[in-house]
């Protein structure tokens, strides 16, 4: 940056294009991952605040939407659900953007149509107890209406409730208290102010995304405690 305005590095510009390019030509995100990775196309190297290296490291599908998402790269900057006009040059052509946003809304709608009708449990091999038993989804009926669960693999094998876990977990209220964390109360309680990574910040905190992708793409892991969740970006 110099006198408060974004400047362009060639290097980065360079790459920008290239996902935008192979972006459309191939479709989907996943498909552009792999080709990146075979040709060996990675985050450019820098040294973080701390001094510490960071980058140099195979794009994650999560970087790639941020990136394709971005107006930064057609000289626009976003402040929350708001853009403005930068004042620094453009990387990418309007006519390009448009389509690239085009083919990422109709993908998203496939997706979350799909995930409707075929994926009820968001946290499905998310959970985990402190001794790293899994808990699955399941569901019971009563008085004409289903209600759904994660329960312990020890409560399902062994028949008998484990000692100092949580046998069963009603599943709607351990979602919302997920979707609220990673929503609502992210940057302190996940420490993103800690990241010098800003796509991942950027692709954490970006309110557009389908709850869904968010919760698959961002959580590795959400061990269930006594009086305590930990969640493991």
């Amino acid at each position: 940056m110099e006198d408060k305005k974004l400047l362009v590095d060639r290097d980065d510009a360079k790459i920008a294009q290239t996902i935008f390019d192979r972006y459309l030509a191939l479709g989907n995100v996943m498909a552009l991952k792999q080709k990146l990775d075979r040709n060996e196309i990675v985050s450019k190297k820098r040294i973080s605040k701390r001094g510490n290296e960071i980058g140099g490291k195979s794009f994650s599908r999560g970087a790639l939407y941020t990136i394709l998402q971005n107006p930064i790269y057609i000289g626009k900057i976003r402040h929350k659900t708001e853009e403005y006009d930068g004042t620094h040059e453009a990387l990418i052509e309007m006519n390009q953007w448009n389509a690239v946003q085009e083919k990422l809304k109709s993908q998203a709608a496939a997706t979350r149509g799909h995930k409707k009708a075929t994926d009820k449990n968001l946290l499905k091999g998310l959970l985990f107890d402190q001794d790293g038993t899994p808990y699955s989804p399941d569901f019971t009926n009563k008085g004409g209406k289903r209600y759904r669960y994660y329960i312990s693999q020890n409560l399902i094998q062994f028949r008998d409730h484990p000692k100092g876990t949580m046998a069963r977990i009603p599943a709607h209220e351990i979602e919302n208290v997920i979707i609220d964390t990673i929503r609502v109360k992210t940057i302190g309680v996940l420490a993103l102010d800690e990241v010098d990574d800003h796509t991942v910040i950027n692709y954490i905190t970006n309110a557009t995304l389908p709850t869904e992708q968010l919760v698959r793409e961002t959580l590795n892991r959400i061990t269930v405690i006594q009086d305590e969740l930990q969640i493991e970006v």
